[in-house]
């Protein structure tokens, strides 16, 4: 992992924990717990969460679901699978043999908001409809509903 990049190689669970973590650290109230009655914050292990698990109307942290992450994702635009269109270069995502400098430098990531118009090779700002970036490329989503895995995952 490098200054200014993405962290990766953590597992869903652990992602799921610090959620939690920061919640409290914040005063908020945690969104996921390890009983459907919701009184037993979880804190720790690899436990097989259900959606009775997570306090929905929480204000505490949690991941998106998978509705939520495709929304943010797109910028609010509808019929693409990215908010430019349907498929993507190196100029605007990062994945594997992308021709970024950091495909190759051991980072495996590019630092964070890259694709602001100033990346190699050169393109525009690819700043979504809702001004995001980085919503694309060599990351396997981070979604309440994705399949977990005891596997880490790059982000």
């Amino acid at each position: 992992m490098a200054a200014n990049h993405p962290v990766q190689s953590v597992f869903w669970y652990d992602v799921v924990k610090w959620c939690n973590a920061r919640s409290q650290k914040e005063n908020r109230t945690p969104a996921y717990y390890t009983d459907a009655a919701q009184t037993l914050i979880y804190k720790a292990g690899s436990v097989g969460l259900t959606a009775a698990m997570v306090k929905w109307t929480s204000n505490g942290y949690r991941l998106p679901t998978e509705a939520e992450w495709e929304k943010a994702a797109r910028g609010g635009l509808n019929g693409r699978d990215y908010p430019w269109g349907n498929g993507f270069t190196g100029s605007q995502a990062n994945y594997l043999s992308s021709g970024d400098p950091f495909s190759t430098n051991g980072t495996e990531t590019t630092p964070v908001g890259y694709y602001n118009g100033s990346q190699v090779p050169a393109g525009v700002d690819m700043a979504n409809g809702y001004g995001l970036y980085d919503m694309a490329g060599n990351l396997w989503e981070w979604c309440w509903d994705s399949p977990r895995s005891s596997s880490p995952r790059t982000r």
